[in-house]
């Protein structure tokens, strides 16, 4: 186990709880290597356990001082990437083709060019309304929260506070001993077949 496992685990509890509980397709977080210098032993570790729930962990993005993580579910994000809609959109940022992978090694060099392209939203699972208007800058802004809400506001309020208190859940069970892999495990267990 890396020296800076603990470490790693409170960032994801923090930063990622909604996707480790099943309600959010992906989170993107960042961390300071100083604050964690094995944190490639970490993402080892942690891949090696959330592999067998669909998870995965990568690194989108790293420069001296930090690296930018990306967390999601597996099949979730082939179904968003799958729909004919959102492929036509990323076509036009010449993402290859709809292969996990290489998209996401197309948004690794995207996000070179550009701090943030817009398209993130997309691998983030934000509602594809809200990808698509803010991506097309005409639309007015009605809520900012976990990302820019465009459409459905009484609904999206609802999300962003289940979001929250799964963070404080997540953050309360991790601070009262309970490993992050107990309560990915006990998600999957109560998620409908």
């Amino acid at each position: 186990m890396p020296k800076n496992t603990l470490t790693f685990q409170e960032k994801l509890a923090l930063y990622s709880a909604p996707t480790l509980i099943g309600m959010k397709t992906a989170s993107l977080f960042r961390i300071q290597k100083k604050d964690i210098p094995d944190y490639k032993e970490c993402l080892h570790y942690y891949n090696q356990h959330f592999n067998e729930y669909g998870i995965q962990i990568c690194i989108l993005h790293e420069n001296k001082t930090s690296v930018l993580i990306y967390i999601y579910e597996h099949t979730s994000l082939n179904h968003i990437l799958s729909n004919p809609l959102v492929w036509n959109i990323l076509k036009q940022f010449d993402y290859p083709n709809q292969n996990l992978p290489k998209a996401l090694n197309h948004l690794r060099r995207r996000l070179l060019e550009n701090e943030f392209p817009h398209e993130i939203g997309f691998f983030l699972g934000y509602p594809l309304h809200d990808v698509i208007s803010f991506m097309d800058k005409k639309s007015k802004c009605k809520l900012i929260g976990h990302w820019k809400v465009y459409g459905n506001v009484k609904n999206t309020q609802k999300t962003f506070q289940k979001f929250e208190c799964c963070t404080k859940m997540v953050h309360k069970k991790i601070s009262n001993g309970e490993s992050i892999f107990q309560l990915v495990e006990r998600s999957l267990d109560k998620a409908p077949s």
